[in-house]
């Protein structure tokens, strides 16, 4: 699970590696890579598992993190 920028640029890993079959939750506190908080605006969520890849927009508002 990985988080883009909108020109592509790999912003944050949120989960890398196998995870056991079911549902998983996690939650993108905002912050790179580095630990800094990345800048307000529109980020790609990209999921791999196996051949399937699904993408998700996700905004991020100014000030906003979790």
């Amino acid at each position: 699970l990985r988080v883009y920028d909108i020109q592509g640029r790999l912003t944050a890993t949120l989960v890398q590696g196998l995870l056991d079959a079911g549902g998983h939750v996690k939650t993108w506190n905002g912050a790179d890579s580095q630990g800094k908080m990345a800048s307000a605006g529109i980020y790609m969520v990209v999921l791999e598992a196996g051949s399937t890849r699904q993408t998700q927009r996700l905004v991020r508002l100014p000030g906003f993190s979790r």
